[in-house]
């Protein structure tokens, strides 16, 4: 896959070129997970939702979800709240989640267990078979917003789980789309397939930064990035409210049909590796994982920035204008219900770019950023 000489700004949404929708579909929605009975939704919150509604509907009471201290606790209370739902924390992170602590915190109300992929990097659904040992009359709901590859590499859902959820916004340039995939055991849930009137503004913001990227001049590259950015936000936080019914949008599939999912898989493991090795004798800074397995296909490099210097760097490396995310941004409100080394995860960790738009060049330039940073604390 080629990258763009052209990228000055290093990070942020996908740009949106009308290139990616010229040329003939090289296969189906069966490259990107869609395997088995599943259904399209506009978001993994969506999706979430959709099968909290369902069970409430099907039985006539709310569902009761335990969910992992450490996840996007942003959109999954959104997906929660919207199907009226109960819900309790347990102490799941990266560092794994144990099943027999999983059933004795479940209550005789609940009802699902969402579990959580990390970032292509760790994945918990091997506890999902436990837990239906001993409580066979609770739904297990695998999060693969963060891990992609993993629902597009099982063909078959994983023993004991009985939902798999994905997005594909996050590794992609699609301005929307996640799949839903259920056992053959599961309860059915349906899109509403509700109009989605939200992705095209996202989709012009996406190709306002592309074409930022080859703009003439710096004052007309800076303007049309900061109009797409804008654009961008508002119609990110329109979808955070839309109706779990939301289906992707015809513009999202008609791109996803045409992207060369093995060669991205291949590009982002290649940054991956590049940018580990670059940084490996760096202090200051801790790899959640430093080397990838033969199946991980990451979202970015997850690191811990220690001595509470997260925000001072990711300030910074914003100034040479490479935009690296936090996983996650917590609620105020739930700070005090969660344990204080999850809120540490919270506070110190940052998220090293490295998907398929960049290569050795933007790569470098953000070695050179952090070891600027560092050099001179």
């Amino acid at each position: 896959m080629s990258t763009s000489p052209h990228y000055k700004v290093i990070g942020g949404h996908f740009e949106i070129d009308d290139d990616l929708i010229k040329g003939p579909p090289r296969g189906d929605i069966s490259a990107w997970g869609g395997h088995g009975q599943y259904e399209l939704f506009a978001t993994g919150r969506c999706a979430l939702a959709s099968i909290l509604l369902a069970y409430s509907l099907k039985f006539g009471r709310n569902a009761k979800i335990l969910i992992p201290e450490y996840s996007c606790l942003t959109t999954t209370l959104q997906a929660i709240r919207f199907a009226n739902c109960s819900y309790d924390f347990y102490a799941g992170s990266t560092q794994g989640m144990k099943a027999h602590e999983l059933v004795a915190k479940a209550d005789s109300q609940v009802s699902h267990i969402l579990l959580v992929n990390y970032f292509g990097l760790f994945r918990n659904d091997g506890v999902a078979a436990m837990i239906k040992h001993v409580r066979p009359d609770i739904k297990v709901i695998l999060d693969c917003v963060s891990d992609l590859y993993f629902s597009i590499d099982q063909t078959v859902l994983p023993l004991g789980v009985d939902y798999i959820f994905t997005s594909h916004r996050k590794f992609l340039p699609v301005p929307d789309g996640a799949i839903l995939r259920k056992a053959d055991c599961a309860l059915e849930v349906r899109c509403a397939e509700l109009e989605n009137t939200i992705s095209s503004r996202i989709l012009a913001a996406g190709r306002s930064k592309a074409l930022a990227h080859h703009a003439s001049d710096s004052n007309a590259m800076n303007e049309r990035d900061r109009y797409g950015l804008m654009l961008y936000q508002s119609a990110i936080a329109d979808l955070a409210k839309a109706s779990p019914g939301m289906s992707p949008s015809r513009k999202s599939n008609e791109i996803l049909i045409r992207l060369d999912a093995q060669a991205i898989r291949k590009k982002r493991r290649e940054n991956y590796e590049f940018l580990a090795s670059e940084l490996s004798d760096i202090e200051g800074i801790t790899f959640l994982k430093s080397k990838l397995e033969a199946s991980n296909v990451p979202l970015c490099i997850p690191v811990l920035v220690e001595g509470d210097r997260r925000d001072q760097l990711r300030k910074f490396l914003q100034s040479h204008e490479v935009f690296c995310p936090v996983h996650w941004a917590i609620p105020v409100e739930v700070r005090s219900m969660i344990t204080a080394d999850t809120n540490a995860l919270y506070d110190n960790q940052l998220s090293l770019v490295i998907d398929q738009r960049y290569g050795p060049r933007q790569l470098v330039k953000m070695v050179e950023c952090i070891h600027s940073f560092m050099k001179y604390l």
